[in-house]
C-alpha cells in the first residue's frame, strides 16, 4: 500500500487530520446550483472540514452568488476561467487537488445530499477505516431520487427522513428512487494519494468514465486481492454483477462497506446537459478502454499532477527506484524532464521555469549526458539526490552527498556517536537473520552449504592453513569504472590479484576467488580456487580476509567480522575494519607479517547507521537483462518501499494486505461464482492431465504394438530359420551319413 509516515499517522486523532468536500460546478440552464450549494448550511459540519467549490467557468451572475455564498459561509472559492470551452470534470477535480491542502478529500456532486450529520459520519470512517485499517479510499453508494420526491429535500434530513429513503431503495417499484447507485462517484481518499495516481485524466471531457480511470489507477496500486480480468470493464449495472470479475468487482466492496454501515447518498434529480450527451459518452469510453490497454500491456500510467505555483523536484528518468510512488511522499511536487530529450544549453532556464528546489538523479555516472547533468547542478549549487540500491539485501539510498566513495554521508564522523542499545540490539537482529536466511544482493548460483563444509572441500582437514578471498566485481559497473583510485583500472587490480595467487603459494595460505554473478566473461586465477559455485556467506564465513577493488562486499564482510583490503575508493573504508592497499607487493607484506587489528564495535556501529539512520529498505522482484558484452544488468521492478528514509526523515510504509477479502463477509456476493470459477479451472486441469495421460498411454501402446510387430517378425525369422536348419541337416544324414556325424562330435568336442 501506500501510507503516510509513522510518524503522521501515531499523531493522528479526530481534529489533527483536515478534510476538504470538493465540489465542482458549473451554472447551468437547467436547474439552480447556487441554491443546491446552500444545501450545505443544513448539514452539521465538524471542525476539521470544509467545503472547497471549484466554479469552473459559471456565467458571472452564478459566479457572483457563489462567490458570495462561500464568503458567507467559509467556504473555499476557486474561479477557473473557461467560460469559452466546454466543461471538463477532470480539469475542475484535478484544480480542487492541487489547491486543497487538506489530508483528505470528499468528491462530492453539487447535487448530492445526505443526512444532517453526514458528514460527522464520514469523519468517523475517515479515523475508523482509511487511518486505523489501512483502506485506501471510500466510496458512498448513492440512490438517484425522482423528479417529484426531489421536491422535498430542500430541507435538512433527519433520522426518520433518511431511514424512508433507504428503505424505498429495496422497493423496486418505488415511486421516489429513480435508480440505485450501489458504487459512485462520491468519493473520500487521501488528497497527497489522489494527486501522485496522477489526478484525473484531463483527456476525458464533461463527465463520463474519467473517475472510472481515476478509480482504477487507484486500484491497481491497492495490495488487495484482485478479480480475474481485473483491467475488464463490465458496464452492467452493479446490481446486476456477482461475478468476481473485473475491476469494477473490486470497486463496489468499498461502497459496499458504507452500505453495510447504513451510510448513503441521494442525487436530487435535473436535466441532463449538453455536456452530458451521449457522443461525449462515447468518446470518452473510447479513451478509457484505451487507457485500460496499456495499464493492463505495461507499468504506463499518469504522472502525478505537478502543481507550478509550488518548488518543483525534479526528475530526470523513470527509473523506479527513484521515480516511485513512496519516494514521493518526501519529493512531494514531482516533475519529470525526460535526460534524453533535455537540451543541456537550456537547464539553467528549466530550473528557474519550474523553481526547481531538489533534483533526483539515479547512477549520476550511468552515462556521459547525466554525468554532464550532474556536474553542472553542483556547479549550480541545486540540492541533487543520488537514489541506488545499497550494499545490503533490499537495501536502497537517497544520498544528498553524492554517490559512493564520493559520498561524505558514510563519514565516521556522522555514525559514532549515534549508538544506542536499542539500534544494537536491532543491528545484531538484521545480522542474525541475515546469516540464517542466505538472503543476498545477487542470487547465488547453488543454496548455502555452511562454512565448515566449504572449508573442507577447500583445504581438507588442515587447521593450520588461511583462506584469503577476491571478490571480483562487474567490469560494467560505476564503481569499476570511476572509483578504481590508484590501482588505475579493474584490469590492472585481476593482474595484481594474479601476481598475489603466486606470491601466497606454499605460504599457508589458499586463494579462493569468486566472480561476479552477472558477468559473462569470467576471470580465472591460476594457483587459486574458483567458488562461483559457492554461497558468498559460505566464503565470507570461512574465509580470514577479503580482497576487492571496492565491492559492496566489503559491508557483508562487516556481518561476518572479516578485515577487508581494498584497492579502489570504498564508502566503507573505516580504520580498523578495512585497509588501502596500492600494489599485490604491499598486500602480501601486510597480510603476511601483521596481524589486523579489527574492531567489531565499529562494525556494529557503521552496519547500525545504515540499517538504522540511512539506508531505505523496499521489496521488488530482480530480472536480469543484457547489457554489455563482458556482463549482464540486474534490474528491479514492481519496488515496493517498507521504510524510506530521506535526509533525516523517516516513513514507514504498511505493504501489508488491506485485508483478506476470501475470508470476509465482504466477499459473500462473490463466493459462488468463484467457487464455481475454481471448481471449472481445476475440471479442465484435470481434462487436461487426463488428456495428456491419455496421450502417454497411446504413445506406449503405439510403442509397444512397434515392439510386438518387431518380435512377431524375429519370431518368424527363427521359425523359418528352425525350419530351414533341420531341413538342410536331414539332406545332409541322407547324402553322408559318415560326414553328418563326424560333424556332429566335432562341434562338441
Amino acid at each position: 500500500m501506500f501510507e503516510v509516515s509513522k510518524k503522521s499517522i501515531e499523531s493522528f486523532d479526530n481534529k489533527s487530520y483536515s478534510v476538504d468536500i470538493a465540489i465542482t460546478a458549473r451554472s447551468r440552464e437547467e436547474y439552480d446550483i447556487v441554491e443546491r450549494l446552500k444545501l450545505r448550511a443544513n448539514y452539521n459540519i465538524p471542525e476539521n472540514f470544509n467545503i472547497l467549490l471549484v466554479d469552473y467557468g459559471s456565467e458571472e451572475l452564478a459566479s457572483n452568488q457563489l462567490r458570495q455564498v462561500c464568503q458567507d459561509k467559509g467556504y473555499k472559492y476557486i474561479f477557473v476561467d473557461t467560460r469559452s470551452k466546454p466543461f471538463n470534470n477532470s480539469h475542475a477535480r484535478n484544480v480542487a487537488i492541487l489547491e486543497s491542502d487538506a489530508d483528505y478529500l470528499i468528491f462530492e456532486d453539487i447535487d448530492l445530499i445526505s443526512h444532517v450529520d453526514f458528514y460527522y459520519w464520514i469523519n468517523i470512517q475517515i479515523k475508523s477505516m482509511l487511518i486505523d485499517r489501512n483502506w485506501p479510499f471510500l466510496i458512498i453508494p448513492v440512490a438517484y431520487l425522482s423528479e417529484k420526491f426531489s421536491e422535498s429535500m430542500y430541507t435538512a434530513i433527519n433520522d426518520l427522513e433518511y431511514d424512508n429513503i433507504i428503505s424505498e431503495i429495496f422497493d423496486e417499484d418505488s415511486d421516489s428512487i429513480e435508480f440505485h447507485a450501489a458504487a459512485s462517484s462520491h468519493m473520500i481518499c487521501s488528497r497527497k494519494m489522489a494527486k501522485l495516481v496522477g489526478g484525473f485524466d484531463e483527456s476525458f471531457e464533461g463527465w463520463g468514465f474519467e473517475d472510472s480511470d481515476f478509480w482504477l489507477r487507484f486500484l491497481r496500486k491497492v495490495n488487495i486481492e484482485k478479480p480475474r480480468d481485473f483491467y475488464r470493464l463490465d458496464t452492467r449495472p452493479y446490481s446486476n454483477q456477482t461475478q468476481w470479475r473485473g475491476w469494477r468487482a473490486l470497486f463496489r466492496i468499498f461502497a459496499d462497506i458504507m452500505a453495510s454501515k447504513g451510510i448513503y447518498s441521494f442525487h436530487i434529480w435535473h436535466q441532463k446537459a449538453e455536456h452530458r450527451s451521449e457522443h461525449i459518452r462515447k468518446r470518452n469510453h473510447k479513451i478509457f478502454q484505451e487507457n485500460s490497454k496499456r495499464y493492463a500491456q505495461s507499468r504506463w500510467e499518469l504522472k502525478p499532477l505537478h502543481n507550478t505555483s509550488e518548488p518543483t523536484d525534479l526528475f530526470f528518468s523513470e527509473n523506479p527506484h527513484s521515480f516511485n510512488i513512496h519516494v514521493f511522499h518526501h519529493f512531494d511536487n514531482p516533475l519529470l524532464v525526460s535526460e534524453t530529450n533535455l537540451d543541456l544549453n537550456n537547464l539553467e532556464d528549466l530550473l528557474e521555469k519550474y523553481d526547481v528546489r531538489n533534483v533526483i538523479l539515479n547512477n549520476p555516472y550511468g552515462n556521459s549526458k547525466r554525468q554532464i547533468i550532474y556536474e553542472r547542478l553542483k556547479e549550480l549549487d541545486i540540492p541533487v539526490f543520488v537514489v541506488e540500491r545499497g550494499a545490503l539485501p533490499n537495501s536502497i539510498y537517497i544520498d544528498p552527498n553524492g554517490f559512493c566513495a564520493e559520498s561524505i554521508s558514510y563519514s565516521e564522523e556522522i555514525w559514532k556517536d549515534v549508538l544506542t542499545k536499542d539500534k544494537i540490539d536491532k543491528t545484531q537482529s538484521f545480522i542474525n537473520e541475515y546469516k540464517s536466511t542466505s538472503i543476498v544482493l545477487e542470487s547465488q548460483s547453488n543454496e548455502a552449504i555452511g562454512g565448515e563444509n566449504l572449508k573442507y572441500r577447500i583445504a581438507g582437514a588442515a587447521n593450520n592453513t588461511k583462506i584469503l578471498f577476491i571478490a571480483l566485481q562487474s567490469p560494467s559497473d560505476t564503481t569499476t569504472n570511476f572509483f578504481c583510485g590508484d590501482i588505475g583500472s579493474y584490469s590492472k587490480y585481476i593482474d595484481e590479484m594474479q601476481k598475489i595467487c603466486y606470491l601466497l603459494e606454499d605460504k599457508g595460505w589458499i586463494v579462493v576467488y569468486k566472480n561476479h554473478p552477472l558477468t559473462i566473461e569470467k576471470v580465472t586465477f591460476e594457483k587459486a580456487i574458483c567458488v562461483d559455485d559457492y554461497h558468498i556467506n559460505d566464503i565470507l564465513e570461512v574465509c580470514d580476509c577479503v580482497s576487492l577493488i571496492n565491492s559492496g562486499v566489503g559491508v557483508l564482510a562487516m556481518i561476518f567480522g572479516k578485515p577487508v583490503y581494498y584497492f579502489g575508493q570504498a564508502f566503507y573504508a573505516t580504520e580498523g575494519l578495512n585497509k588501502k592497499m596500492k600494489s599485490a607487493d604491499e598486500f602480501y607484506s601486510e597480510i603476511t607479517k601483521s596481524t589486523f587489528d579489527y574492531d567489531s564495535s565499529k562494525a556494529i556501529g557503521f552496519l547500525s547507521y545504515l540499517i538504522n539512520d540511512f539506508y531505505s529498505f523496499a521489496s521488488w522482484k530482480r530480472v536480469e537483462k543484457a547489457h554489455t558484452d563482458k556482463a549482464k544488468m540486474s534490474v528491479s521492478v514492481d519496488i515496493k518501499y517498507n521504510i524510506l528514509r530521506v535526509s533525516g526523515y523517516e516513513y514507514i510504509f504498511d505493504n501489508d494486505q488491506v485485508i483478506n477479502l476470501r475470508k470476509s463477509s465482504l466477499f459473500d456476493r462473490y463466493r459462488m461464482d468463484d467457487y464455481i470459477h475454481i471448481s471449472n479451472q481445476k475440471a479442465k486441469k484435470n481434462e487436461s492431465l487426463v488428456q495428456t495421460e491419455n496421450q502417454g498411454l497411446i504413445k506406449n501402446v503405439d510403442y509397444l504394438d512397434k515392439k510386438f510387430d518387431s518380435l512377431e517378425k524375429v519370431k518368424k525369422n527363427i521359425d523359418s530359420t528352425k525350419k530351414y536348419t533341420l531341413k538342410s541337416k536331414t539332406k545332409k544324414l541322407l547324402k553322408d551319413p559318415n560326414q553328418f556325424f563326424a560333424d556332429f562330435f566335432l562341434k562338441r568336442m
